[in-house]
């Protein structure tokens, strides 16, 4: 797996505009999330960096002709993205994983509406047990993305 997420990743480095109209794109987030759920720390770093150039490439993305696509891969992986890395961030990913995560995070708050994002985010931690954030983390984070989003104007 972490082959896989190497070679995509060097693709979506030096061409992307290929990877970004691939049909193939829902099956390559589809198996960089698995990935993020391996054991292996590495993999899960790769994983993680491959999903956040990913969206990084399709917040770059100027073509009419890939936009539609790539906003219904969004549409499609955005919460499903934003619960795994949320709640692999809290539990079990390596600690240095905070940056792509973050990254992850901002990205999606560039492709999808505010509050489409808190619901996101609600849903994660909704789905997080009380002896890894409690109750009153859970609002005090929501509570801070929507100061990031006023902050950002969005």
């Amino acid at each position: 797996m972490e082959d896989f997420c190497q070679l995509v990743l060097a693709y979506v480095m030096r061409a992307p505009s290929t990877v970004r109209a691939t049909p193939q794109l829902p099956n390559i987030f589809e198996l960089a999330l698995a990935s993020t759920l391996l054991p292996a720390g590495q993999t899960v770093m790769t994983a993680l960096e491959l999903i956040e150039d990913l969206l990084r490439s399709v917040l770059a993305t100027n073509g009419p002709t890939d936009q539609p696509v790539l906003q219904a891969v969004v549409q499609q992986y955005g919460q499903k993205i934003l619960v795994t890395v949320l709640q692999g961030i809290a539990q079990e990913y390596p600690e240095d994983s905070q940056d792509p995560v973050t990254g992850i995070v901002k990205a999606l708050c560039g492709l999808a509406p505010p509050e489409t994002v808190r619901q996101w985010i609600s849903v994660a931690l909704e789905g997080l047990p009380g002896h890894v954030i409690p109750a009153s983390s859970k609002q005090e984070t929501l509570q801070m993305f929507d100061r990031y989003v006023q902050f950002l104007g969005i």
